[in-house]
């Protein structure tokens, strides 16, 4: 069983050659497929000068989001040709021999349950290592955090987790009905995987395998970690979570949501009057408008 690494870029020249150089270090990585979506800084140059035969870089003309070039590259390039798809967004650290160790785990779990679809290993920040990003478990009409921390077991059942470290069967992917592209970017991890789970299984393995960035920074705090991203970027947040826990009658969990974000953004940013401009725009086109708007 064949196993291809799929790295989406934009604007990654800061993390994308730890990133791919960390994935040239597994032998069961049989190829390394990098989607990039128009970067005008240096990624482009760094990748070419990696110069490895694995390495294969997909130059795409404009931003088409993260939904549509997983589902582009996918359809195009890995589908038909590879079981297995560790996807890697462009600021993920890999520990030695992850996609390895969790190729093997894919597989010894094949053996045991023909109805899993994906695996994953412990997540932790980049900054702060001991800050592990919780998995979740959907539960009646929301996502909850699942503390694997107090997890004794080899590995655990889980919902969803984010997506960069995540490795996919290629064919749950096809019959999942792939990404959703209208999403661009964010949470689009979180919906596939909801609708992936109602009919496959995701495990995590109780290893840590993956450093990763969740957004420009990462601030310590009296009362844990406050994860501060660019402004726009709260607007996908405000609009995907909306139109997904519409849909979900998830609305009164997601008002939570969004009382508690605003308290820290209140507390934390210096981007708050910009963050609510983002977020209010976000939300009336989850509820009202709609997917035309594209803010880079």
């Amino acid at each position: 069983m064949k196993t291809a690494s799929l790295v989406i870029t934009y604007n990654g020249a800061k993390t994308i050659f730890d990133t791919i150089t960390g994935l040239l270090k597994n032998e069961l990585c049989d190829k390394i497929f990098v989607f990039d979506n128009n970067s005008t800084d240096d990624t482009l140059n760094i990748l070419k000068n990696l110069k490895n035969d694995k390495i294969i870089l997909i130059k795409n003309p404009e931003n088409i989001g993260i939904g549509k070039a997983l589902n582009v590259a996918i359809k195009e390039y890995i589908l038909g040709k590879y079981d297995f798809v560790l996807l890697s967004d462009q600021d993920t650290s890999f520990v030695d021999n992850a996609v390895d160790t969790l190729t093997n785990f894919f597989k010894n779990l094949l053996k045991k349950n023909e109805s899993v679809g994906a695996v994953c290993g412990i997540s932790r920040n980049r900054k702060y290592n001991d800050l592990i990003y919780s998995p979740y478990l959907w539960k009646g009409s929301m996502f909850s955090t699942i503390d694997v921390s107090a997890c004794d077991e080899q590995y655990i059942k889980i919902g969803s987790n984010i997506m960069s470290g995540t490795m996919y069967l290629v064919k749950v992917i096809e019959e999942t009905g792939y990404f959703n592209e209208e999403y661009f970017i964010d949470f689009v991890d979180h919906e596939f995987n909801y609708r992936m789970t109602k009919n496959f299984d995701f495990f995590m393995l109780n290893k840590t395998l993956i450093f990763h960035d969740l957004g420009k920074n990462t601030i310590k705090t009296k009362d844990g970690f406050f994860f501060e991203h660019n402004p726009s970027r709260y607007y996908y947040m405000a609009r995907n979570m909306t139109n997904f826990y519409l849909k979900e009658n998830g609305l009164d969990f997601l008002i939570e949501i969004f009382k508690f974000h605003d308290s820290e953004m209140k507390e934390y940013s210096q981007n708050y009057q910009e963050y609510c401009r983002y977020r209010n725009k976000g939300i009336y086109d989850g509820l009202i408008s709609g997917f035309e708007t594209k803010i880079y």
